[in-house]
């Protein structure tokens, strides 16, 4: 299959889904229009959460690649266009390892790329191994999508196996 291709294939499937999405986050929200206004802000998890080989293991075995998986979240910000991305680490590595979010408006066309840096290990929150920082990014409202990689580089790379993939309505 051609690359072209397979660009119009994603770019469909994602178009579909921010849209499917889109439809039952208003639908969901129109029957209680004025309580939302002041209900908290709900966290949504990416559909496809990002797997990828990490540089080192538990008890410094660096070398021996282990299939981490981490859930990115999104989380409406403060100001009406403005996200919040976090990532939660389901699986015990020695590295807690940043992560790229690369994210696109579907309405306004507005695109960009936010590193998520880990801020700690094993002091993670709940289940998750590692904290990341929190990153404030502002996409514009309307219907986004996202993917989630890990970053190029380190000795030995991190190698992305299967990139995270979330879909939502910003406000």
């Amino acid at each position: 299959m051609s690359e072209s291709r397979i660009a119009r294939t994603v770019a469909a499937v994602a178009t579909a889904l921010a849209l499917s999405v889109a439809a039952g986050t208003s639908a969901a929200a129109a029957p209680s229009a004025a309580a939302s206004s002041t209900a908290a802000p709900v966290t949504t998890a990416f559909q496809v959460p990002l797997t990828y080989l990490s540089n080192c293991f538990f008890l410094l075995m660096c070398g021996l690649p282990l299939p981490v998986t981490v859930t990115p979240t999104v989380t409406p910000g403060p100001a009406a266009g403005t996200v919040t991305f976090d990532v939660l680490q389901q699986t015990l590595s020695y590295d807690c390892d940043a992560t790229w979010i690369h994210w696109r408006n579907l309405a306004t066309g507005a695109s960009g790329d936010t590193r998520v840096d880990a801020a700690s290990r094993y002091l993670g929150r709940g289940a998750s191994p590692c904290d990341h920082t929190v990153t404030e990014v502002s996409t514009g409202s309307g219907p986004v999508v996202a993917t989630v990689t890990a970053p190029p580089g380190g000795d030995p790379p991190l190698v992305t196996v299967n990139p995270g993939f979330g879909a939502f309505l910003v406000p």
